[in-house]
Formats: structure tokens, sequence, C-alpha cells
């Protein structure tokens, strides 16, 4: 009977031991997960606050490549307007000067017959004046559109030939250079059907300059349309072939 209680207390006894030895099993199991659930959130706020860092400084770069390259354009678009402007007031002081020249020689020689204004007043332009400074006005800008080539083949010519060009200038022509060259050519080429008119102009202006020269008055120039040897010439252009 002593037997008998003896065992039943070693099995309480490994009952209780078996209990704590379970109980401390689970504590530490539940401490290790919330060991887990720590790190594991832990790598997520990390991770979620190195992505919006990324994000911010993408999109921060963004904004500043975008606000350089629309500071380049507005620069060149400023440029461009300067130089436009430029060219604007060019072309307005050089319509003034030939107004102001044409007006100097539209002039009568003798007194006019009408009566002279009052002390102060200002004679009005006659009509006919007017007239002539629109027409000059109207072809210097329709000869604006035209480039002239100038080739010539002697260099004791060839200031003669810059008096030439500067004299075309003047008219309106667009020159941009003067070329020495070995044929004795005396032509005036163009290269479209519309620039005939510009290239008839343009043998009367050579034929009133050279007027000025009595060995070289009277040149024989020949218009040339080499449009279907040239299909790709600008429109405008024109060639000046003299021979002196």
């Amino acid at each position: 009977m002593d037997s008998n209680k003896s065992k039943d207390d070693v099995s309480k006894q490994e009952l209780s031991i078996l209990s704590k030895a379970l109980a401390k099993s689970v504590e530490y199991s539940r401490q290790s997960r919330y060991i887990w659930i720590a790190l594991i959130a832990g790598f997520l706020i990390g991770a979620g606050v190195a992505t919006t860092i990324v994000i911010m400084t993408a999109s921060d770069k963004k904004i500043i490549t975008g606000g350089e390259i629309l500071l380049r354009r507005s620069h060149e678009t400023l440029k461009t307007v300067i130089q436009i402007q430029s060219q604007v007031d060019k072309l307005t002081d050089t319509l003034k000067t030939v107004s102001e020249t044409k007006q100097e020689d539209n002039k009568p020689v003798s007194a006019p017959t009408s009566k002279m204004p009052p002390s102060g007043g200002k004679l009005a332009a006659t009509p006919v004046i007017k007239q002539t400074i629109k027409k000059n006005t109207r072809t210097y800008l329709e000869l604006n559109r035209y480039t002239v080539y100038l080739h010539y083949n002697r260099t004791k010519h060839k200031d003669t030939i810059r008096d030439l060009a500067h004299y075309l200038q003047s008219k309106g022509y667009t020159v941009p250079d003067i070329e020495r060259v070995a044929d004795k050519k005396r032509d005036i080429r163009y290269f479209h059907r519309r620039d005939r008119d510009g290239a008839l102009l343009l043998k009367k202006h050579v034929n009133d300059f050279m007027s000025q020269y009595p060995d070289m008055k009277d040149i024989d120039l020949e218009l040339r349309n080499l449009g279907a040897a040239y299909p790709r010439a600008s429109k405008g252009s024109l060639e000046l072939w003299i021979y002196l």
C-alpha cells in the first residue's frame, strides 16, 4: 500500500516537471514569435521608407531636368527673336535710306510754279513723287529675293566687279561673294522659269552699271535656263558670268 502511494507521488512530480517544461517551451515560442514579428515589421518599414525616398528623389530629378529644358528652350527662343528683330531693323533702315535717296533724285531742278508755303510750313509730296517712292520700294523688296553669284575672268577687273557687286546690293539683290574663273562666258543663268524676270532685270542693271565704262558698255549677256541640268537649285538663284 505504501508502494502504491510512492508511485503516485512520483507520477505527480513527473507531471509537474512536464507541465513546467511545456510552459517554458510555450513561453519561449511566444517570445520567439514576437521577435520574428518585430524583425519582419522593421524590415517592411525600412523598405517602405527607402522606396519613398527613391520615388521622391526621382521626382525631384525629373522636375529639375524639366526646368533645365524649359530654361534652355526659352533662351533659344529669345536668341531667335533678337536675330529676327535685328534683321527687321536692318531692312527698315535700308528702306528708309532708299526712300530718302529717291526723294533727293526726284526733286525738280527748276523752281516750282506753285506758291511757297508760309514760313515754317512744309511742302506736301506730290503724287508723282509718292508713286515713284512706292514703286522703287516695291522693286527693292522684289529684288531682295534674288541671290546673284558673280563670276569674272581677269584679275585686273576685280575692283570693277566689286563695285558692280555693291551696285547690285544697293538695288536690293543679295550678292554673297565674287569668284574668279577661267571661263570666258558672258551670260546670266537661272534655274526656274519664274526667275526669268529677275534675270532680265539683272541684265538691265548690269548694262546700266557698265555704261559708265566706255570700253565695256553694251555687253551682250545671254540668258540661259539651266533648270533641266540643275533641278535642285534654289529658287531665286542667279549666276552672272561676265568676261570683260
